[in-house]
């Protein structure tokens, strides 16, 4: 990136303003999504000045840190030359089951003082288990990891549907809620709110395909 902007910044054509120069500096940099951001953010705050409140930065901290964790993994698998398209798959996974072991109705040790501490490690336990699988279909078979991690990741997202015993997934009526949850900050999405019901149940339909 850097022996990009500084080829361009010295073509011929004539001296560059240093305003052009910051910009094709940014512009080929790894700031770029940063500075992004940062206007974005600016930009919000002219309208909805509590989008910056203490509180509103706290609560978008604590739900961003999950991410971050799986970012930090990610990165990891990336610097091995390879590719993990599982890892959400695997989150949630995670999160029905240890859902299903503390929950304070019909869970595994619903009302027992240690639920949380079990629910923990069993999270941690499917992370390791399908994390082994993923790398030892890569390793051992010289498997691309692109395929491993795409297979795992449907199988799981698939299973995660059945173990949360949702019966919206059963009845196809799952994406008819879609809409409803998902921001779709544009003039189309009363049309896409009200033209929803059809669409949604023919993805609800692939979904169990």
């Amino acid at each position: 990136m850097a022996e990009t902007g500084h080829a361009l910044s010295s073509a011929p054509g004539g001296a560059r303003s240093r305003p052009m120069q910051a910009f094709r500096w940014l512009l080929f940099s790894d700031y770029l999504v940063l500075a992004l951001t940062l206007v974005y953010v600016a930009a919000l705050w002219l309208f909805v000045p509590e989008i910056l409140s203490p509180t509103n930065v706290w609560n978008i901290f604590l739900q961003i840190l999950p991410l971050f964790i799986a970012a930090l993994g990610l990165m990891m698998v990336l610097m091995v030359a390879q590719i993990d398209l599982s890892a959400t798959s695997i989150m949630a996974m995670g999160c029905v089951v240890g859902a299903s072991i503390m929950t304070s109705q019909d869970g595994y040790l619903a009302g027992q003082p240690w639920a949380s501490a079990v629910a923990i490690l069993a999270i941690v336990a499917i992370g390791i288990l399908i994390g082994v699988l993923n790398g030892f279909c890569t390793i051992v078979f010289d498997m691309p990891s692109f395929l491993v991690t795409l297979t795992t990741m449907m199988f799981f997202s698939g299973a995660v549907k059945l173990l949360s015993h949702d019966p919206a997934w059963r009845d196809l009526t799952a994406l008819y809620y879609y809409f409803e949850t998902q921001p779709i900050p544009n003039p189309l999405s009363r049309f896409f709110q009200q033209a929803r019901l059809a669409h949604a149940w023919f993805g609800g339909e692939q979904e169990h395909r």
